[in-house]
């Protein structure tokens, strides 16, 4: 992951300028010259994005996942590291349309529509995990889709 890049903010639902996208999640690099183990969480997830305004708002869009990348002499993960983008808002108004959800993502959802007008805005794109382990490695826990290992 070069650069390391945080994820960028959903787009803004349609009818007034109050339903704003989720924010993208943001960056983590842990990079140690020994034994790295995460046995807790990392979440650098979308945000999501705003229920649709007055009577024919769309929902805002869900923020894109961000980036991790973990690196170490000897990295253990037993916990969960996660990277996902977020849900769609939900629309207002008297369409039964949804936004599509973001491509690549299997936690982001749409948003839904329950009226006419206002469409429910897609969810986030999944963000990017790198673990890398020099001498030796184990991943085991809970991780994102999207994520690259380097391990001998």
């Amino acid at each position: 992951l070069t650069p390391l890049l945080a994820g960028c903010s959903g787009g803004v639902g349609g009818g007034c300028s109050s339903n704003l996208g989720g924010a993208g999640g943001g960056a983590v690099q842990l990079s140690v010259g020994g034994i790295l183990t995460i046995s807790g969480t990392v979440r650098v997830n979308g945000g999501v994005g705003t229920l649709g305004c007055s009577t024919e708002g769309g929902g805002g869009g869900g923020g894109s996942g961000g980036g991790i990348l973990l690196e170490a002499d000897d990295l253990r993960i037993t916990g969960t590291v996660t990277a996902n983008g977020g849900d769609g808002g939900e629309g207002r108004g008297t369409s039964n349309s949804a936004g599509r959800g973001g491509t690549g993502s299997s936690a982001a959802t749409d948003g839904k529509s329950t009226s006419i007008n206002g469409g429910g805005g897609g969810g986030g794109a999944v963000g990017r995990a790198r673990f890398r382990g020099i001498t030796a490695c184990s991943i085991g826990g809970s991780v994102s889709a999207n994520t690259s290992t380097a391990c001998p």
